[in-house]
């Protein structure tokens, strides 16, 4: 159980606006992700999306005079927050859509507040199951699958473990919006936080990418989609994450992975002619 100062319940129109930019910039990465596993492994597109990410963060680090965590003791606290908000996840749901269609994958990805009401209930002390919540979140979930399309549902069934790695990665985001409320108590910014936890998540992913992988391939990743991907999804996936859920909580942060699901689903519609 946590023994942390009480999240802020209430969402101001800051937080309101910081949901509906991740909701937009972190869906439309499933799109990219739906285009890249034509052409590239997912160890790759993973590694590209951290890796970028970190650099530009640590470049904004510099420019911002601000420094990267020293303390080796809270480098092992950042390396379990890359694996669970970054290395997990978007390994698990990049291999997923390799098997299904980005519409079916956005909407076992909503699954993640849904997750995140369980697992801060336990875990938190000012987060807990209440109707109203349960509620709310439910009908979100219905909202997505409408807003995408029940047909995509009629895929369920089919590639089951393709879906059930989504379903674990939603799962692994829920996690870790539990597990991060502690660098709030320690009084980190979220920039830094989220620069040492992409740092972490390259520096783990690497040496990985080096025995299974081709990590030169990124340098022609800079240059098309993907690097916009990395920036836009990888820097907002860490410093506007760790912005948002220091405000309204784990549940209330949660919102915005519903916002993303439809978004993912529309873009696929759009451009890729997913089936709603």
């Amino acid at each position: 159980m946590t023994t942390e100062a009480a999240i802020r319940q209430n969402m101001g129109g800051v937080e309101w606006a910081q949901l509906l930019t991740l909701s937009v910039l972190w869906g439309a990465t499933y799109f990219f992700v739906a285009v890249a596993v034509d052409t590239y492994t997912p160890v790759i597109i993973v590694l590209a999306r951290v890796a970028l990410a970190a650099l530009a963060l640590n470049l904004l680090l510099l420019v911002l005079r601000k420094r990267l965590t020293v303390s080796v003791s809270l480098w092992r606290e950042f390396v379990i927050m890359a694996l669970l908000s970054n290395l997990i996840p978007f390994s698990l749901m990049t291999w997923g859509q390799t098997h299904i269609t980005g519409g079916l994958a956005a909407i076992l990805n909503a699954s993640t507040p849904l997750f995140a009401v369980i697992v801060a209930h336990w875990f938190t002390t000012d987060e807990k199951l209440t109707p109203g919540r349960v509620a709310g979140l439910a009908i979100g979930f219905a909202g997505v699958v409408v807003m995408i399309g029940i047909s995509a549902l009629s895929e369920l069934g089919s590639q089951a473990f393709a879906q059930l790695a989504v379903v674990a990665g939603a799962f692994s985001f829920a996690v870790a919006g539990v597990f991060g409320r502690r660098f709030k108590r320690m009084g980190i910014d979220p920039l830094v936080t989220a620069t040492d936890q992409l740092t972490a998540s390259t520096v783990v992913l690497l040496p990985i990418a080096v025995r299974f992988g081709q990590p030169w391939i990124i340098a022609s990743l800079i240059t098309c989609f993907n690097g916009r991907l990395a920036r836009a999804g990888g820097v907002l996936d860490g410093d506007g994450v760790h912005s948002v859920f220091r405000h309204p909580g784990i549940i209330g942060g949660g919102q915005f992975i519903t916002g993303d699901s439809v978004v993912a689903g529309d873009c696929g519609v759009a451009r890729l002619h997913v089936s709603r």
